[in-house]
């Protein structure tokens, strides 16, 4: 493989509102590339994030400013982007409950606040939490719909699972969404997320309405608490490919403990087969299926050398390459990642994800890579 460019998507870095990061990246209707995020934040635990939106006219060259497309009254985290055709595009998100920002994070949220001047206003925002309806202080996993091609933005939505990139399209047009069950609560509260699962859910209607399919196992000696932050994919043969981040795994059993397995269903989702581990350091995992038919994970080396890898595979995800490393500037730390690609109309691929951009003091920008597979 070889890099062809990189740049700057967005960057707001040395700031109080700096700090952006897990990105994705979607063709819409009319051939523009559009780039989601959370943005506008002042670290990575923090309640001011908000869902922003890029897009270029160019194959990504340049990128437009960034535009707020939601922002709750919770921090908005991670956005998933899929374009479901006829102008429609689905946007996903994800918030902490008002309770963890009230008591689990609000020392490290205050203390983060205090050092970029801001202390004050954090404090307020995070009591005035108290006054927010149950149902918006649960938090959750969120999908808002555009029906013009991203110029509005519909009601935001909740479902049961969350994941980084959010669903993708299956060839006959169902939405397949393979989630972490991030977000249950009972009157408020945030149920026991150690026992929570990864699941896959279906719309068979654009993204109006979900239901559940089926479940994901966890692997041999692995427990659903170090399983996160799934994306699914149909591959060229028709079957359904899982990529999932796992952490914190014995490494008795796995040689890299923060790493990806793998899980395939040949009954659209259904069942699934107990995941297999790619045996690679980094996490988490995006699927880009190519037109050549070749199968791209991508995901973030969150230790040095702190890179972007791929791994490709040419018969539907059952062997894989070498890893390669894709990013095209200097990564200097581990918060970084999330990698995220799409092809161009020239067959490369472009990768987007987020880092501290070099010479930068503190903050982090949303950057890309174009790289050739071949």
């Amino acid at each position: 493989m070889k890099i062809l460019d990189s740049g700057v998507i967005y960057r707001t870095a040395d700031t109080a509102r700096g700090y952006n990061a897990w990105p994705s990246i979607a063709r819409i209707d009319g051939g523009e590339l559009a780039v989601s995020f959370s943005g506008n934040r002042l670290a990575h635990i923090c309640p001011f994030g908000q869902t922003v939106l890029c897009t270029s006219s160019d194959g990504g060259k340049t990128w437009s400013d960034g535009r707020v497309i939601n922002d709750t009254a919770l921090d908005d985290r991670d956005s998933g982007i899929l374009n479901l055709g006829g102008g429609r595009i689905m946007v996903t998100f994800f918030c902490h409950s008002a309770e963890g920002y009230e008591s689990r994070y609000y020392e490290s949220i205050v203390r983060s606040a205090e050092q970029l001047g801001c202390g004050d206003e954090v404090k307020k925002h995070i009591k005035d939490y108290a006054q927010l309806d149950g149902s918006v202080r649960a938090g959750g996993s969120h999908y808002i719909i555009s029906a013009d091609n991203g110029k509005t933005w519909g009601d935001v939505r909740t479902l049961p699972v969350s994941a980084p990139h959010g669903p993708s399209l299956m060839s006959d047009g169902t939405v397949l969404y393979v989630g972490k069950e991030m977000y249950i609560h009972d009157g408020g509260h945030v149920s026991d997320e150690t026992k929570n699962k990864i699941k896959c859910f279906k719309s068979t209607d654009g993204g109006e309405t979900f239901s559940e399919a089926g479940t994901i196992p966890p692997p041999f000696g692995v427990e659903y608490k170090s399983l996160h932050e799934p994306h699914a994919a149909e591959l060229p043969d028709g079957s359904l490919l899982c990529a999932i981040r796992a952490q914190n795994i014995t490494p008795e059993i796995y040689k890299n403990t923060f790493t990806v397995f793998l899980s395939r269903s040949e009954d659209g989702g259904a069942t699934w087969t107990t995941p297999e581990h790619l045996d690679v350091y980094g996490s988490p995992p995006h699927i880009l299926v190519h037109s050549s038919g070749r199968v791209i994970i991508t995901y973030g080396r969150r230790k040095e050398p702190f890179e972007i890898r791929a791994v490709i595979s040419a018969d539907n995800g059952r062997t894989w390459s070498a890893e390669h490393t894709v990013n095209g500037m200097f990564i200097k730390n581990d918060d970084m990642g999330y990698p995220c690609s799409i092809e161009t109309e020239d067959g490369s691929v472009i990768t987007v994800y987020y880092q501290l951009f070099p010479g930068d003091g503190f903050g982090t920008s949303i950057v890309y890579s174009r790289w050739s597979i071949d």
